[in-house]
């Protein structure tokens, strides 16, 4: 495996540097950590194909293509940018990972027992059920993550997957999200531990995703789900079947 070059994306006014290292092809487990012990940098590794993302470690090539198409030139590069275009987003992994991952974060607070009930079976509509269950005004302490780091991965994600819910444009920016949901914005820039707002737009968005997948879904059986396209979808593994 060989390091081609690196790619700064995301909002131009962030305090946190996010580069994306383009690699020739994706490495083994092993590679990988060995790879760590050698990097100071936070190894977010992708592959680049004829202009197009095609292989990642972490998170949906989709999304970033173009996260790094919609980014690029907000911030000095060493090179050209290499993403030709925006690719169509596949939206229902998208929606599944944003589930699993805000549960996750409020799985050290009074939610444990309800969120570690649904994580492992894996059924998305127990998921999101549970989601709705939460009232961040009420929890005082996440643990492993501070309230102004949590409100800030609420804002963010929330803030990009809604407009994919409603086939509208995608927003990668702190600037963006804040201009289109601007009771997200303070969150965004870790101003508030006042979590009124942020209440508000998880209501918002758990009645969205219900109405998603009410509208994408034929069946559910446990944790895999047949979506009206005819697609099989795993949600424990994220991946879809076949």
């Amino acid at each position: 495996m060989e390091v081609k070059y690196q790619i700064r994306h995301g909002s131009e006014d962030s305090i946190d540097e996010d580069f994306y290292l383009v690699v020739d092809e994706i490495p083994t487990k092993q590679e990988f950590i060995e790879l760590k012990k050698t990097s100071p940098l936070d190894l977010n590794l992708i592959t680049i194909d004829n202009g197009v993302v095609t292989g990642c470690l972490k998170g949906l090539t989709d999304e970033i293509n173009n996260s790094i198409f919609s980014t690029f030139d907000l911030h000095s590069q060493e090179i050209d940018n290499p993403i030709n275009s925006l690719v169509s987003r596949d939206v229902f992994p998208k929606l599944s990972m944003v589930i699993r991952e805000l549960l996750a974060f409020c799985s050290r607070t009074k939610y444990r027992a309800d969120i570690k009930s649904v994580m492992k079976p894996a059924n998305i509509y127990d998921r999101l059920t549970t989601l709705a269950l939460i009232k961040l005004t009420e929890i005082d302490d996440f643990e492993k993550n501070t309230t102004e780091e949590v409100y800030k991965f609420f804002a963010q994600q929330i803030g990009m997957i809604l407009p994919l819910l409603n086939s509208e444009k995608e927003l990668f920016t702190k600037k963006s999200i804040s201009a289109k949901y601007p009771l997200l914005e303070d969150y965004l820039y870790r101003k508030t531990t006042d979590a009124t707002q942020l209440q508000e737009m998880l209501v918002i968005f758990v009645d969205e995703a219900a109405t998603y997948l009410c509208d994408t879904i034929e069946t559910v059986n446990g944790k895999d789900v047949t979506l009206t396209n005819g697609k099989v979808f795993d949600v424990k593994y994220e991946t879809y079947i076949g």
